[in-house]
């Protein structure tokens, strides 16, 4: 399979499960742990009323949630939104 095509998929996993988080969050306060498609876990930060939720993305280096939500190579997936 196309590595390009095989990443768009990894990408809409991520994003779902970055939803998923971000409204698991707000209904019950708890963050779930869930398995991100390119590394160990999402990873997050809480910051006041803020949380950044994110995926190391397809090289597999976090970059502390430096990124966007629309994929860019290199940089994180990346969700943000207040509690």
């Amino acid at each position: 399979m196309d590595p390009d095509r095989v990443n768009y998929f990894r990408d809409r996993r991520v994003q779902l499960r970055l939803l998923r988080s971000v409204a698991a969050y707000r209904a019950t306060g708890e963050l779930p742990v869930l398995e991100d498609p390119y590394g160990d876990k999402l990873l997050s930060s809480i910051s006041g009323t803020h949380l950044k939720l994110w995926s190391v993305g397809s090289d597999g280096i976090d970059d502390g949630g430096a990124g966007e939500w629309i994929y860019s190579r290199g940089k994180d997936i990346v969700i943000e939104v207040e509690r």
